[in-house]
């Protein structure tokens, strides 16, 4: 019975690390990817610059206080 119990949870515990694996990779791909969405978000919406710099001072400040470090 004991064997039985660890083994269920084993198995949970890989997709729980997969989900959080996808979930980084993403994260972390619009960190890096921001300088090219950039010049679209600003053709896209007809902003200023300064508008649009909120984004990433947003995300940039998110990940500080997460604990995540800065790329």
């Amino acid at each position: 019975m004991c064997s039985n119990y660890f083994s269920t949870f084993s198995d949970y515990g890989w997709v729980v690390v997969f989900c959080c694996f996808l979930l980084l990779a993403i994260a972390d791909g619009l960190t890096v990817a921001f300088g090219v969405l950039y010049s679209k978000i600003l053709e896209r919406y007809n902003t200023s610059p300064s508008a649009v710099a909120w984004i990433s001072a947003i995300q940039n400040a998110t990940n500080s206080v997460i604990g995540k470090d800065l790329l």
